[in-house]
């Protein structure tokens, strides 16, 4: 077979392959696991064994998520995406369609929501002690079981943060974020001109060393001017 025949197969496979990603991606049935490093597992309702996670496997609604140490797994529904990281567990409690409203609950750790922006569609993540619902949006949820602390970090858009009983709210957006202790008090958190696009400045140090659970936001922000180890990279960040 000569090498431009070859060429053409290759490329006629990569598009057969894409478009069936792109048809699971869309599965209504449940999410697909697009990312997967290391060991995760999800359990389905009504089941109580946890089935490890592989790169295509549908997750579906209602189903809990956990990820082990040095792991890392990314969801995909519809076009929004779920990026769960190491030593956390989160619950699909119900998907975002039409007017019904996405729900997921985060257990405990890190993860990083991109919302799809639809007319009528919203999704709620929520925690031991907050809620935070967006339309159309990307944030990071972290939730720490120690101290029953929660914290937003908002990328793009707005989300609106409130304490558990919602006796008190704000609308974060881009380049802030929130953190709601386990008495339910609220606080806005600014990280301007310490998160700049892709990198984190100096600055971002000290907000790890107050609240070490920030240090996840490194798999996608690097260190500039300073450095951390031990930070497992997300490949697939911003593309």
């Amino acid at each position: 077979m000569n090498k431009g025949l070859t060429a053409k197969w290759i490329l006629a496979l990569a598009m057969i392959g894409f478009s069936a990603f792109h048809i699971f991606a869309n599965d209504k049935n449940g999410a697909i696991a697009s990312f997967v490093i290391g060991k995760s597992f999800y359990q389905a309702p009504a089941n109580s064994k946890w089935v490890p996670i592989k790169q295509g496997v549908i997750v579906p609604e209602g189903a809990s998520i956990k990820t082990g140490n040095g792991s890392k797994v990314t969801l995909l529904y519809g076009k929004s995406e779920f990026r769960v990281s190491q030593n956390s567990e989160i619950k699909l409690t119900s998907f975002a369609s039409g007017k019904k409203e996405g729900k997921v609950d985060m257990v405990s750790g890190f993860a990083w929501f991109k919302v799809d922006k639809r007319p009528g569609e919203k999704v709620s993540v929520s925690t031991y002690t907050s809620t935070a619902g967006v339309r159309g949006t990307a944030f990071a949820t972290m939730y720490d079981t120690k101290t029953k602390s929660a914290m937003n970090c908002i990328c793009e858009g707005k989300v609106e943060v409130s304490n558990l009983d919602n006796s008190s709210s704000v609308v974060a957006s881009s380049g802030t974020g929130t953190s709601i202790d386990k008495n339910g008090k609220l606080k806005e958190e600014s990280y301007q001109d310490i998160i700049v696009k892709l990198d984190a400045m100096p600055g971002f140090e000290k907000k790890i060393k107050s609240n070490p659970m920030l240090s996840n936001c490194l798999s996608c922000h690097t260190p500039k001017g300073w450095s951390s180890k031990g930070i497992l990279k997300d490949e697939t960040y911003a593309k």
